[in-house]
Parts: structure tokens; C-alpha cells; sequence
């Protein structure tokens, strides 16, 4: 069964459009992801920019920024945002995922998206080593 709850296909990219700058991408329906290892449920709202995974150009030979871990960097932008929250699964609520959380849930985010392990392990150790970065920089 497949975490993501209401998204729509996205291999075809059907639920997002190129913002007018270009370089970004907006949802262009919300993404639920519920992630039971970690038990937090995550609303990506309709209209979130992304720029799916930060890959450097100098390693986008190597890891495309778009590609089956697509919805789960869109996820991970949404919980790397200042404002952005996540709740329970069962018992819902309000609350910030700290970026330890947001990593992790990256990673299974990637796994049930068929990302095989070892491009999940070097995406997921990339975000740990440089998300410091951008954790808390902009709105959603």
C-alpha cells in the first residue's frame, strides 16, 4: 500500500506546472503522505513551489532532481519550510517536525516511491550533511 494518500500520478508530472519564474514548480493539487515509521501524516497544500531535489549540476549526471524520488523531495521541501507542520496519524494535531524528523521521512518517502536504497542512502545522507542550510529559510 502506498503512503501517498491523494496525489495523482506523478511520473508524468500532472500535478505540477512550472511557476512563471521558471524555475520553480507548483503542486497543483494537495500531496498527503502518512509515514507510519515515523507515525506523522504530512499535507503538502495545492500551489507549494518546489524545485524537487536540490541536486548540484555538477551531480545531476548522476541523480536526476526529478525522477521516482520526486514527490518525496516535493515532501521534504514542504517540511524543510519555516511554516510548514505535520500531524499525527492517528490522533491529528498541529505540530513542527524538526529536521532530523524531515530527513528521515525523506528517506521512506523515496523507499516506498521504489527508490532503490543506495540512491535513497546517498540523497538522504546529502540532506543530513548540507540541509542545515536551507532548513527554515523561506515561507511555504
Amino acid at each position: 500500500k502506498m503512503p501517498f494518500i491523494s496525489s495523482r500520478e506523478y511520473s508524468t508530472f500532472k500535478i505540477f506546472r512550472y511557476a512563471k519564474d521558471g524555475y520553480y514548480a507548483e503542486t497543483t493539487s494537495e500531496i498527503i503522505f502518512a509515514d507510519e515509521k515515523t507515525g506523522l501524516k504530512i499535507n503538502v497544500p495545492k500551489g507549494f513551489r518546489t524545485d524537487f531535489a536540490s541536486v548540484p549540476k555538477n551531480f545531476q549526471h548522476i541523480i536526476s532532481p526529478i525522477g521516482k524520488h520526486a514527490q518525496a523531495s516535493v515532501l521534504h521541501d514542504y517540511l524543510y519550510a519555516k511554516n510548514s507542520y505535520a500531524s499525527t496519524i492517528k490522533a491529528g494535531g498541529a505540530l513542527k517536525v524538526s529536521r532530523k524528523t524531515a530527513d528521515k521521512i525523506f528517506y521512506n518517502a523515496m523507499r516506498e516511491s521504489s527508490v532503490n536504497v543506495v540512491t535513497a542512502w546517498i540523497m538522504w545522507a546529502m540532506v543530513r550533511a548540507f540541509g542545515f542550510f536551507s532548513f527554515h529559510k523561506r515561507e511555504v
